[in-house]
């Protein structure tokens, strides 16, 4: 029997931690991707997040970024566009809609984040029943089983 594959939206604050550390749920997932075990998605949108912030972190720059995403054959969605979010505004925080977006539009099963304040909460998966959201350690027990 051919079980199909998690498909796994990647936040930002995911990558930024899977570049950051190779110790943590974080890489671990990046790496199921790469074995191709599991799906992985991010958006245009996402990556150009990633960018904007990456003086936050030293050591890091868009060469990281695009290695880690190339290397683990995540698959890079369209930017997702204001259209597109205009129906989330005063429902999730503002900055953080085209998360929702581009999970729900690429029919992800699951958003993995480390966002607990504006996307990790029962609020926001109150609104989201299409999608699990998670974060990476919650997901690799759930992939586990």
């Amino acid at each position: 029997m051919n079980v199909p594959k998690a498909t796994i939206f990647f936040d930002a604050s995911v990558l930024f931690a899977a570049l950051y550390s190779s110790t943590g749920g974080s890489f671990a997932l990046v790496q199921l991707v790469k074995q191709g075990s599991i799906r992985g998605i991010t958006s245009q949108t996402v990556i150009e997040e990633l960018e904007n912030n990456l003086s936050k972190f030293e050591n890091l720059n868009s060469i990281n970024i695009y290695n880690l995403i190339s290397e683990s054959n995540i698959i890079v969605c369209d930017e997702i566009s204001t259209d597109e979010e205009q129906i989330w505004i005063g429902q999730i925080e503002e900055k953080d809609i085209h998360v929702i977006v581009g999970a729900l539009s690429t029919q992800c099963t699951y958003l993995v984040t480390l966002d607990k304040k504006h996307l990790h909460n029962a609020k926001t998966q109150a609104l989201c029943t299409e999608i699990q959201i998670l974060n990476p350690k919650e997901l690799l027990l759930k992939l586990k089983k």
